[in-house]
């Protein structure tokens, strides 16, 4: 009889055909097949440590950074810990104008915006607009978005207030707004710089 290692194992005579299967089946038979059953759930184990799975871990993709534009002209500012608009003839190349859109994330149909270079993300509480910490589990940080060529709106995941950039600066979430003024307010595009 051989250990797992291949080596003899002393004191053991190997049983060949139905002295085999009489072996398997005997007391050290049991002992064989609990040490199989347990060597089989231990390698499954390991397999899931070290990722081994029919589908690789998905890597995040951003895009090339971009300015996020409203229709009426102004561009989204990430200020303190706030979002405000500008006039996008101010932007001047600034940082804190650029944006990152999430291209292939991980809740589908949904994206999610990063500041520039930095580790924070466009966020709401479905009230008012801010950046926090990007979180890939944190639903709140993604956003939906009806994309018309190269328009969108967006809107937070909790309810149907969108994305609005107003012309005095404040970024807020309103409901889908209804005439030409307030729409223009709640279109976005997604510029390259």
């Amino acid at each position: 009889m051989r250990n797992l290692l291949g080596a003899a194992t002393p004191g053991v005579v190997t049983a060949s055909g139905s002295q085999g299967r009489q072996a398997w089946h005997s007391a050290d038979g049991v002992l064989r097949r609990r040490l199989a059953v347990w060597l089989t759930v231990v390698a499954a184990f390991a397999a899931t440590l070290v990722g081994v799975s029919g589908s690789p871990a998905q890597a995040v993709v951003w895009s090339e950074p971009g300015y996020l534009k409203t229709a009426s002209g102004r561009c989204l500012q990430a200020v303190s810990n706030g979002v405000r608009t500008a006039p996008c003839n101010e932007v001047n190349n600034r940082a804190s104008f650029k944006w990152r859109m999430e291209i292939d994330g991980k809740f589908p149909g949904l994206v999610r915006f990063l500041l520039n270079d930095s580790a924070v993300c466009l966020d709401s509480n479905n009230v008012t607009a801010y950046h926090t910490l990007c979180e890939a589990d944190w639903i709140g940080q993604y956003w939906h978005g009806v994309h018309n060529t190269s328009r969108m709106f967006l809107w937070g995941n909790n309810n149907s207030r969108f994305l609005t950039g107003w012309d005095a600066g404040n970024v807020s979430m309103e409901p889908r707004g209804t005439n030409g003024e307030s729409l223009a307010k709640q279109v976005w595009s997604f510029d390259p710089v």
